[in-house]
């Protein structure tokens, strides 16, 4: 749970596939131009990409931080460089 009480589902995964031929199997519906009252269908996921414990911390936000630290000590790759940014 974020620190704005977003409910955030995470995985991790031991693999080695071509995150450029990931492809979302789910699309969830926005409004855009928010509040205009148009909608459109958008795929879950847009992009894909591998990144090291130290280069995440440095990408996303204060609240998903603690998903990061857990792996990390889960598969004992030790304990991030890097400061998190101030996200």
């Amino acid at each position: 749970m974020q620190p704005s009480g977003k409910l955030v589902s995470a995985w991790a995964t031991e693999n080695d596939f071509d995150s450029s031929q990931l492809r979302s199997n789910d699309e969830c519906r926005i409004g855009w131009p928010p509040r205009s009252g148009y909608f459109s269908d958008v795929p879950e996921i847009d992009r894909v990409h591998w990144f090291s414990v130290d280069e995440a911390l440095t990408k996303i936000v204060k609240g998903q931080i603690g998903i990061v630290q857990v792996l990390v000590q889960r598969i004992g790759e030790g304990e991030p460089k890097r400061e998190p940014s101030a996200d």
